[in-house]
């Protein structure tokens, strides 16, 4: 709900003029007026706002936008092929009344190739449209001037010449301007490079898929090993992802071969065994009535015991996890430890947060050195940050807190891990690597399929933008299940977003690929 009320901000959709073309969207609709009411009470702004209140305010009030304009004689853009439609119509409003030769300047710089963003609204289109003009309110072209920048002063020969050959006569050939697809431009290396480069192709074979897959990481892990025993440890390394849900698979084959990884947003926090076990912690305590919760404390690192000692504290009279605890330490010293860091955590409950309770409660167990020995400085690091969102998070009641720092815990990741600070490999998705550059790039799973990838398209109504300058959305209703014939509409509008997808795809292999400086693979 909250991803269709931002695509109609982008789309410069105020609420009172949302048209609902389903039914779904009429609940999108009773929610975005809400969401607006109570933006307004809170004089609070989302991140959309921050752009589409600066372009309704330089469109409804002539005074402010002439005052900037003055302001701003000179206007540099960059990242230019990122622009989504909202940013666009700032820049008209900007630009309003400007006329070639009279002092004022408009910079673009971009490359459409190295377009990735479409999730976040932007439309490569729009760079293609700004080479002919900006259309200015009221009619008219700001004409540009433009110019393509040819050399490249990153990588050596080789690598701009296989890059030329590869994405100029096969991946980017004969561009489809429906899709977004764009044209390629070659670059020549500059005279500043010296002779070289290496490119290489892996390929790895099985019985059957997964044991060919299986092979690549280990590969991978073994062909940085021998970078670092070559001592050419200060070499800078990329190792780039399509997509994260394989980043465990390569983090975990780089740390069995002892290779230290720096991990840009690698795994999330709630996905380390150590947080959840002191989520666990943390839920029993504020909860001593979770049942789950209870029995997990007897396999959490800090007081972890064999099955014998579980059923004997499980077969202790007492209603709850709470009461059996505190007989079975009344009986087996054992217990003693565990049954004394209960009682100092309830007793401070409701009297410090709860971030700070689980800490005493964590540390008086040996919770940092157990972990250390476990998990190592990174887990030590990654109980540090969990405790920390506790205590940031925190909403007075226990519960409340809880359920809190569930919510953000999943867009928190683990920290870096301190042995590798000082690497110089570095793990990350292609998205994050845009704008860096490294020694040697690998771009592991090319086999991947961008248009396999996620759910099963299922979608009850498909809305996409016509392949036309500024032009309008259409929307689709899916066929009724009961019906074999599907709406012809619809199946244009999901051939047009898969070859959009398709096109997209074929930019992050060019970002990706243009990455490296002295070799790829």
């Amino acid at each position: 709900v909250h991803g269709a009320i931002s695509q109609a901000k982008n789309d410069l959709i105020r609420v009172d003029a949302y048209q609902p073309p389903t039914y779904w969207h009429e609940a999108v609709a009773r929610v975005y007026e809400r969401y607006e009411a109570l933006l307004g009470e809170h004089n609070a702004l989302d991140f959309d706002d921050l752009l589409i209140k600066a372009e309704e305010l330089f469109r409804e009030h002539a005074d402010v936008r002439q005052r900037y304009q003055r302001r701003y004689r000179h206007i540099l853009v960059d990242e230019f092929q990122d622009t989504n439609r909202t940013q666009w119509e700032l820049l008209r409003r900007l630009t309003a009344g400007w006329e070639r030769e009279d002092g004022r300047t408009l910079f673009i710089v971009g490359d459409p190739k190295q377009s990735i963003y479409a999730f976040r609204n932007a439309e490569v289109r729009l760079f293609e449209e700004a080479k002919r003009g900006i259309p200015l309110p009221g009619g008219g072209l700001l004409s540009l001037q433009n110019e393509v920048l040819e050399t490249n002063f990153r990588s050596l020969p080789k690598l701009v010449s296989w890059t030329n050959e590869i994405f100029g006569e096969t991946v980017m050939a004969d561009p489809d301007g429906d899709a977004d697809e764009v044209s390629f431009s070659p670059s020549i290396p500059s005279g500043m490079n010296s002779q070289g480069g290496a490119v290489t192709l892996s390929l790895f074979s099985g019985r059957n898929r997964e044991i060919a897959a299986a092979r690549e990481p280990r590969w991978l892990a073994g062909s940085v090993s021998s970078l670092l025993k070559e001592g050419k440890e200060n070499l800078s390394v990329g190792i780039l992802l399509f997509t994260r849900n394989r980043l465990t698979t390569y983090l975990s084959a780089l740390k069995e071969a002892a290779v230290p990884v720096q991990v840009q947003e690698g795994l999330a926090l709630s996905d380390r065994p150590e947080v959840r076990y002191l989520l666990e912690t943390a839920r029993f305590l504020a909860a001593p009535q979770d049942d789950l919760a209870g029995a997990s404390l007897f396999r959490s690192p800090w007081f972890w015991c064999d099955l014998p000692l579980f059923y004997e504290a499980a077969s202790t009279e007492g209603a709850g996890w709470l009461e059996k605890i505190r007989a079975a330490a009344s009986r087996n010293g054992r217990f003693e430890p565990l049954a004394a860091a209960i009682e100092n955590a309830l007793l401070r409950l409701g009297r410090a947060p709860l971030g700070t309770v689980v800490e005493r409660f964590w540390e008086s167990l040996g919770g940092p050195r157990i972990t250390a020995a476990l998990y190592g400085p990174a887990g030590v690091e990654n109980c540090r940050a969990f405790l920390c969102a506790l205590k940031e998070n925190d909403e007075g009641l226990a519960s409340a807190t809880i359920n809190r720092v569930e919510q953000v815990l999943q867009k928190i990741y683990e920290p870096v891990d301190p042995r590798a600070s000082e690497s110089t490999i570095q793990l990350m998705t292609i998205h994050r690597a845009k704008g860096l550059e490294f020694d040697v790039v690998y771009i592991p799973f090319m086999d991947w399929r961008p248009l396999a990838s996620g759910p099963r398209r299922s979608d009850p109504y498909l809305v996409e933008r016509m392949p036309l300058p500024g032009g309008p959305h259409l929307v689709a209703l899916a066929a009724d299940r009961r019906q074999e014939k599907q709406n012809p509409l619809y199946s244009l509008l999901d051939n047009l977003a898969a070859k959009k997808k398709w096109g997209e795809a074929k930019r992050w292999f060019y970002v990706a690929a243009t990455r490296a400086r002295e070799a790829l693979h």
